[in-house]
């Protein structure tokens, strides 16, 4: 657990000016936020978005008449993209939780 603690001193840095547009977004990924906001709104948000996203995304390249490897590399961004944003919700509301039970 120290090494967790030490790793988290680290991160609270005072954010950048030209992140203060993605508060939100900042805010989430080093654990600022409430639990429940981060739990139900970014998580939320999150799943939807990227079940939107793969939904539409996939369907369109589907039909597409994209030669195999521009719809390769189509697919692989929606992937990729996916990933990403399912990281970015997970790892700040599990971040968030790490926070709630060290500062009980």
């Amino acid at each position: 657990m120290k090494q967790i603690s030490y790793w988290l001193n680290v991160r609270t840095f005072k954010q950048p000016n030209y992140l203060v547009a993605f508060g939100y977004i900042g805010d989430h990924w080093q654990g600022r936020l409430q639990l429940r906001l981060s739990f139900w709104v970014s998580g939320l948000f999150a799943a939807l978005f990227v079940a939107e996203l793969s939904i539409f995304a996939i369907d369109e390249i589907y039909q597409s008449d994209l030669s195999e490897k521009a719809w390769l590399v189509s697919m692989l961004i929606v992937l990729g993209l996916s990933i990403a944003i399912s990281a970015w919700a997970i790892i700040g509301i599990l971040l968030r939780r790490l926070l709630f039970y060290q500062a009980n």
